[in-house]
């Protein structure tokens, strides 16, 4: 497997499986975190440079496209799914159409995966565009109930 070296931290590159590896050490592949909303971190640092928190998604996409990317640019996940950092699932996206990619379920139930949460499940409707977040809830039960009450409210079929 090829990897790409990151144009500015020089010392972390990327292969197309969307591993991240740094040179320090003899080459070796980073052990990745996630962050509150699931998406894959790791922390930077690489003299003269700032230690900075990289998006694992957006690290990827700027080593193989070989280019800084404008912070008003998100890379998108095609498959939605926010672990799957392949190349190929990668996309580049302005936030509104991202936004507007996100808000195409009308109504939707997620399972917080934060470790520190008593309440797993997360109720979020949305409706012209826009994203309502209804709650969050210990129960699939209590969840669906609370769907349930948000498409009578933002009339929704289901």
């Amino acid at each position: 497997m090829e990897i790409i070296w990151h144009p500015l931290y020089k010392e972390y590159g990327a292969d197309s499986l969307g591993n991240v590896y740094s040179r320090k050490n003899n080459l070796r592949q980073l052990k990745l975190q996630n962050n509150y909303h699931n998406y894959k971190y790791f922390i930077a640092s690489y003299k003269p440079l700032p230690v900075k928190l990289q998006l694992v998604n957006r690290f990827v996409y700027e080593c193989f496209n070989q280019k800084l990317l404008d912070k008003n640019i998100t890379i998108d996940h095609i498959n939605s799914n926010s672990q799957d950092n392949r190349i190929e699932n990668l996309q580049e996206m302005s936030r509104r159409d991202n936004k507007r990619k996100n808000c195409s379920l009308p109504l939707f139930i997620t399972k917080n995966s934060s470790k520190n949460s008593a309440k797993l499940f997360i109720v979020k409707v949305c409706k012209n565009s826009k994203r309502f977040h209804i709650g969050c809830y210990k129960t699939l039960e209590e969840a669906i109930i609370a769907r349930d009450n948000s498409c009578k409210e933002f009339d929704i079929t289901i």
